[in-house]
């Protein structure tokens, strides 16, 4: 209701009211009719005076109602302006002032100078601003958007880059509603702005996060869990899943997904590390256990994991971890330590090797002469072992020396070693010993092996001859005290064996028989006793010959032909192995070359080099030499070398094998585990091929260890990119075996013993080559 017509009311029924009862009260007076008239102009007087005295109550109330409320909204309005400017978003309003469709801004929250630098009032006088800041990627897409909203009558919530009066372009949300007035048509735009630079660079800096985050998890290979305790379901990625062989459908939510998989053996301790997580708030969940995948087997894995949210009372409420896949690391550590065990330790007994040995008796000897302590280095050797073995067969024999070794273990003390040296031979290492608790060890030994050895259904005796060198009178060095051992076994055995003897220095009639050697090894050079054999190497693949190792042979005039055993360790004490090494390496150049002009183009010759000659340090320039009279291509020549290359200098080993590699020339570790190896040398070798020792592949299909063995030492080469050949292939069994498990190449008696060059050539024209290769290829 105005207050025109209350006012306009009001009067009209005081006004009605006074008439009425006016006249009705002057009725009622007994006055005269010449009064009547003076009456009415007294009544109508009061009237008036009573009429305007009610209009100015009446117009005065609502001057002062219509005060109030003016103050009342002009503190309202001074309120919500305080509002909007406390507040981050700015209030703005358009309207259609025209039939044009062109908004202009009708008004502005004063704090919009915050958002963009600009006064109200300067935007009222400058209205094409807004276009003129908007960035240019985002104009044509705001422009679109309010076009269309016009026209539907219908809000939008739009994002755009809106240019402050600094320069810097800030992240505008436009928040806004359209209605139109019902009366003009006209539409009005109201809205608000708000500041969203700092969430969007939060949200660019979260997804940069993100996608790191996610590229590191995916490039770990991580599988990933999250457990809801409260909920009692867990999140399990899809590397998670698919690390157990199970597609994203396939696993549900539930933490028996994972703690039924876990190997039952297993089970109590993660359960343990599982619970003592949960229980304190600073511990971590971490533990190495199998679990099975879909297929049933088990893998190995890493499994870590956190609390990451408690109650008010400590109890957990959300947990994350990860898996990781731990099967191949677990199978290469396996592998290597099986190699890194092979490379210092003897394959048929497990006693440390000869490399082990000299380690650790260079180590002993230092702490004898910081501490001036006694020690005693015995050398062993069975006395007519050769009969046993030639008697009773090698397997028998085998059997003989693992039980010596055991029954040496058990007679020595923890600090002692005994070495197999090989074939019978074996060393004792004992510090802290002097002479009589060597002599007593020794008549200990001695009346040990009194007792028969049960082998092979038989109690066999065999007794040892012993040698003893003492430190320090017998030599204050590794090879003086092993020599002096070993001149001490002979002199026992000389005696008639089965005893020990000090060493003395009366060994002329042994020296006498080491220059004798001497002198007919410079003999044979001279009137060319030395000869090569030549035994073939078969793809076990093809059954193609692909290669052959060129062997020396010396035809001595009296003793006949002599294997490399019987000479070249002389060769090697007095340094004529390099001129004999020399000889082989042009003689089987040349060969090479020969038969390649002959026909036979694809024949690699493979030359066994000595640890003395590969020291050398011309080695290989002599070896380009040799390629260079031959007239030969290096890739048809490998030079194979013994571990033992890597124990006393592997860097100049590994210097040398670079300028082989730099040659073409082919490289190979012959008799791979028998010898001194190291895992981190041998990854950092240029070498393109491993020989399998035929102690391995003898009891390939017989004893387990040495299959494992063989199988370990494919794998490993593989998987370093080198090929694998076997040697000492004596049975189809062996080359079934061997070509099953994805070896190379092979060599032995099965397919041929080594012959001269001109039955090398016969042999491959033959039928006997023929059978070699079916044998090899089946």
């Amino acid at each position: 209701m105005s207050a025109a017509f209350r006012i306009s009311l009001i009067y009209l029924l005081l006004a009605s009211a006074w008439i009425w009862l006016s006249d009705s009260f002057a009725y009622l007076l007994p006055i005269p009719d010449r009064w009547a008239a003076h009456v009415q102009s007294i009544k109508g007087g009061l009237f008036v005076v009573l009429t305007a005295a009610l209009l100015y109550w009446l117009i005065r109330t609502e001057e002062r109602h219509q005060h109030d409320l003016q103050a009342e909204l002009r503190q309202t309005r001074v309120k919500l302006e305080h509002f909007v400017d406390a507040s981050t978003s700015v209030i703005y309003a358009f309207e259609q002032r025209t039939a044009a469709p062109r908004l202009s801004l009708s008004y502005v929250s004063a704090n919009i100078e915050r958002l963009t630098g600009y006064a109200p009032d300067y935007l009222y006088q400058h209205q094409s601003i807004y276009w003129e800041r908007l960035h240019p990627d985002d104009q044509e897409m705001v422009r679109v958007r309010l076009k269309r909203s016009m026209q539907e009558g219908a809000g939008f919530t739009l994002q755009y880059r809106w240019r402050h009066l600094d320069g810097a372009y800030r992240w505008i949300e436009d928040r806004s509603s359209i209605s139109r007035n019902p009366d003009s048509g006209l539409i009005e735009l109201i809205g608000n702005w708000r500041d969203i630079t700092q969430l969007k660079q939060d949200q660019l800096l979260l997804q940069i996060t993100e996608e790191r985050w996610r590229f590191a998890i995916d490039g770990s290979n991580l599988g990933l869990w999250d457990w809801d305790v409260t909920a009692g379901t867990v999140f399990f990625s899809t590397r998670w899943k698919a690390m157990l062989g199970f597609e994203e459908h396939e696993i549900g939510d539930q933490i028996s997904e994972w703690s039924d998989r876990v190997h039952p053996d297993d089970l109590p301790a993660v359960q343990g590390a599982f619970q003592a997580m949960l229980a304190d708030p600073d511990a971590y969940f971490r533990s190495e256990h199998r679990i099975r995948c879909k297929n049933g087997d088990y893998i190995w894995i890493l499994d870590q994991g956190k609390v990451v949210e408690r109650d008010e009372r400590g109890g957990a409420l959300r947990v994350i971890g990860t898996h990781t896949d731990l099967t191949e690391l677990k199978r290469r550590m396996a592998a290597e330590e099986t190699i890194q065990h092979l490379t210092q330790h003897d394959t048929l007994t497990n006693l440390p090797n000869q490399s082990v040995m000299r380690d650790r008796l260079g180590r002993a000897l230092a702490q004898a002469t910081r501490n001036d302590e006694a020690l005693s280095v015995m050398f062993m050797d069975l006395d007519r072992f050769k009969n046993i073995n030639d008697s009773l067969g090698p397997t028998a024999g085998d059997a003989l020396l693992v039980a010596v070794a055991e029954r040496l273990t058990e007679s020595l003390r923890q600090q002692d070693t005994v070495s197999r040296q090989g074939g019978d031979e074996f060393t004792l290492l004992l510090p802290g010993v002097d002479a009589e608790g060597a002599a007593h060890l020794a008549q200990k030994l001695l009346a040990g092996f009194a007792e028969p050895f049960p082998v092979a259904g038989q109690l066999l005796v065999v007794a040892p001859s012993i040698g003893i060198a003492m430190y320090p009178n017998d030599g204050q060095e590794v090879d003086a005290l092993l020599q002096a051992s070993d001149l001490a076994m002979y002199r026992a055995k000389r005696e008639g064996g089965s005893t020990f003897r000090f060493h003395t220095a009366d060994m002329h009639q042994r020296v006498s028989k080491t220059l004798y050697l001497e002198n007919e090894l410079r003999k044979a050079l001279r009137r060319e006793e030395l000869l090569l054999h030549f035994q073939p190497q078969v793809s076990l693949t093809t059954g193609r010959v692909v290669g052959c190792e060129a062997l020396v042979r010396w035809q001595h005039p009296e003793m006949g032909l002599m294997p490399p055993a019987e000479f070249i360790p002389v060769a090697e004490d007095c340094g004529l192995i390099v001129p004999i090494g020399d000889w082989v390496l042009r003689t089987a150049t040349r060969q090479c070359r020969a038969w390649q002009q002959a026909g036979l183009t694809d024949l690699v010759v493979a030359v066994n080099v000595s640890t003395v000659q590969f020291r050398q340090a011309d080695f290989a320039q002599s070896v380009q030499q040799a390629l260079v009279a031959a007239d030969l291509n290096p890739r048809y020549l490998e030079v194979e070398i013994t571990e033992s290359v890597m124990a006393d200098d592997p860097e100049r080993a590994i210097h040398t094998m670079l300028q082989l590699h730099e040659l073409g020339v082919q490289l190979s570790i012959d008799d791979f585990g028998t010898g001194y190896s190291s895992f981190s040398y041998l990854k950092r070798f240029r070498i393109h091929k491993l020989k399998i020792d035929q102690s391995f592949v003898r009891d390939l299909n017989t004893d387990s260890n040495s299959a494992s063995i063989a199988e370990a030492i494919i794998s490993m080469a593989h998987s370093l990119g080198l090929s694998v050949i076997a040697e000492g292939v004596e049975t189809e069994a062996h080359a079934r075996w061997l070509a099953e498990h994805r070896c190379d190449d092979a060599q032995g008696y099965l397919f041929a013993r080594p012959m001269p060059a001109d039955q090398f050539v016969a042999w491959l024209a033959s039928p006997a080559a023929s059978e070699a290769a079916i044998k090899a290829s089946t």
